[in-house]
């Protein structure tokens, strides 16, 4: 599988890391400044159909990907105290570099085989407590990608006497720590316009916060990688829809509910809640996405929202 990668540098503080939805609504909103009401809402339209030009990813950290959730590893023979200490740490990993995760799509049963001895060997190493790199990449992280801080903030609003507190725990990322965000293009036709409105995404905010300083991003660059599954099964690298056509007995999920709200001017407003499958899901099958995207009236708006998930 053929997938494109966009590098994106935060250059502020960060509330949180995006995900499809919040990219792909940043894109929309550069799409149209770009090309017009009329073709963003004829790709909309597309995606709602099921027959998507493009699926996005969310966002991870450069060159890692999500540890897929359908693994069962071979147990040691023997463990002394040393390795138990260095075990229990295992089960806090949730992402590989994209060079382990190719091993395991080579071969993965090989792969399963050897996966804890690799961790005792120090073949494989965990940093920054959920990442795990090979032995060869361990200079490329020599200082952790995020420090978390507690902050607060006043807001005080016209005509109103009490001031009220905000708490806000952010990320201040090491100046080497960069993302990707991967998109399949199921329509190449459409890769070069994708990538002009991309390129123009400088000093852009994904997640809200704009106004104080949060979730700024500049984009870096683009590459082409390339992933081959030889397993039944694939991954998720975004939140898609629970649908039918999963076989969930055949699948390993984890499922978050969603709502989106909307603050303006007038009354608040809230979109129905949905259920979908969290990235780094497995399923059994053929597919190269699954999910949708849905439509909802609110008052004389209609919002989109991404819930097609990129399967790889």
């Amino acid at each position: 599988m053929i997938l494109y990668s966009y590098e994106f540098k935060p250059i502020s503080k960060l509330t949180g890391i995006p995900d499809s939805q919040t990219f792909f609504g940043g894109f929309c909103y550069y799409y149209l400044k770009e090309y017009g009401e009329e073709e963003l809402t004829s790709f909309l339209k597309k995606a709602e159909e099921g027959n998507p030009d493009f699926i996005v990813s969310s966002f991870f950290v450069k060159d890692f990907l999500p540890q897929p959730m359908n693994l069962f590893f071979k147990p040691l023979k023997e463990v002394d105290r040393k390795n138990t200490t260095k075990l229990k740490k295992i089960k806090k990993i949730n992402y590989w570099s994209i060079s382990i995760l190719k091993d395991y799509y080579a071969n993965p049963e090989e792969f399963c085989e050897n996966y804890y001895q690799r961790i005792i060997s120090n073949n494989y190493l965990i940093i920054d407590s959920e990442y795990l790199v090979k032995e060869n990449e361990k200079l490329n992280y020599t200082t952790p990608f995020f420090v978390e801080e507690l902050i607060t903030r006043n807001y005080v609003a016209e005509n109103v006497e009490d001031k009220k507190l905000f708490y806000n725990v952010v990320m201040y990322n090491n100046e080497n720590t960069s993302f990707s965000v991967y998109i399949k293009y199921l329509n190449e036709g459409i890769r070069e316009k994708v990538e002009k409105v991309i390129s123009k995404m400088i000093y852009i905010s994904l997640g809200g916060g704009k106004s104080i300083g949060y979730n700024m991003f500049n984009f870096i660059s683009a590459k082409k990688i390339e992933l081959n599954n030889t397993t039944d099964s694939k991954m998720l690298l975004s939140k898609a829809l629970l649908e039918d056509l999963v076989n969930i007995e055949d699948s390993y999920y984890k499922l978050v509910k969603l709502q989106n709200i909307f603050h303006g001017i007038g009354e608040t407003k809230y979109k129905k809640k949905v259920l979908a499958f969290c990235e780094g899901s497995t399923f059994k099958t053929t597919k190269e996405f699954c999910g949708q995207v849905t439509k909802e009236s609110l008052g004389e708006e209609i919002k989109y929202t991404n819930l097609l998930g990129l399967l790889v």
